[in-house]
């Protein structure tokens, strides 16, 4: 019974309230949509916020130059942004770099700096605290390596990433040895 009589009378109050059942106007108010009284303001046209459709200037294309075929006089691609082929190295010149790279691996490792951070990864509480500081090792030593030999960069790369791969993928990193050959 309750929930019949809150059926009825909610659609009721509700159309009461938004004024479509009797008419709301106080005595002294206009109706809606009849002449304002010259004492009231009246309302100004809405400032236009945006500008017209044929103000704007034409949308730039999401991918230019795909349709037009390069200048005659210019090539497709500036020929400062290709890159350079590698040269060839030779098996006896990759030896000798190799070589090299132990030797300056070797001394950049017995940088104080380098020292001390292995010092704190051997000595370190967890494992996660291990890897850490022997990812700073690595970057330490790789630094130094580069400013003996700078040469030698894309060796000196390739050996830090397999490094920090390798402590990455270890479930206990393990100290390297600090004996020299």
């Amino acid at each position: 019974m309750r929930m019949i009589v809150s059926l009825i009378l909610f659609p009721l109050a509700l159309s009461v309230m938004t004024g479509t059942l009797w008419s709301q106007t106080a005595p002294g108010t206009p109706a809606p949509g009849g002449p304002l009284p010259a004492d009231s303001p009246q309302e100004t046209a809405a400032p236009e916020l945006l500008p017209r459709s044929d103000a704007l200037p034409d949308p730039a294309p999401l991918y230019p130059n795909l349709s037009r075929t390069p200048k005659a006089g210019r090539p497709a691609v500036p020929a400062d942004s290709m890159p350079e082929p590698t040269p060839y190295v030779s098996a006896e010149q990759r030896r000798i770099d190799e070589q090299r790279l132990e030797k300056i691996r070797a001394l950049a490792s017995r940088n104080p700096e380098s020292v001390a951070l292995l010092k704190l990864a051997s000595t370190a509480l967890s494992v996660e605290a291990r890897r850490n500081y022997l990812r700073a090792y690595y970057v330490t030593v790789c630094m130094r390596m580069r400013q003996l030999e700078p040469r030698l960069g894309g060796y000196i790369r390739d050996f830090e990433r397999d490094r920090i791969r390798a402590i990455g993928r270890s479930k206990d990193p393990r100290i390297p040895s600090t004996a020299t050959k």
